[in-house]
């Protein structure tokens, strides 16, 4: 990849390209539980949702699963309301950063169920899975309020 600047400099870098991601596992076919997995840091116990290979704050090698709940604190949010041939929703869509139970990071998703007007940082979210699952993030439909 090249960039031109105004005084005819080149910039350029060369970008690795993975190919084809390829998943490592089958499709869950458990039924839906209330509670997800995650991803547990042996040296410093951090909880990953999602769940990832290396800790980010003492490069721990994660390979230990552990369970959080499907319930959570709404951390923060923000309002879309464009139109975008990506999103898996019509507008307007809700995104929010939620702190499962027993996780110590947020996870961004869809909220649905929710009424502009009552969101807020702090409220309590469950999340609400689609009836089949594939082993994707979008198994999870949305996060809405709980009771």
């Amino acid at each position: 990849m090249e960039w031109r600047l105004s005084n005819s400099t080149v910039l350029s870098t060369s970008m690795p390209t993975a190919g084809r991601w390829v998943r490592n596992r089958e499709p869950p076919t458990e039924p839906v539980t209330a509670t997800m997995r995650s991803g547990l840091c042996p040296i410093c116990n951090r909880v990953y949702v999602p769940a990832r290979s290396t800790c980010k704050y003492c490069f721990g090698q994660i390979s230990e699963w552990v369970e959080v709940s499907d319930k959570g604190t709404l951390l923060t949010y923000t309002v879309d309301c464009q139109s975008n041939a990506m999103q898996p929703v019509e507008p307007p869509i809700i995104y929010g950063i939620i702190q499962l139970d027993g996780a110590d990071t947020g996870l961004l998703h869809m909220l649905g169920e929710v009424d502009l007007e009552q969101l807020k940082i702090g409220m309590r979210l469950q999340a609400v899975f689609q009836e089949k699952r594939v082993g994707s993030i979008l198994d999870i439909k949305y996060f809405k309020p709980v009771g």
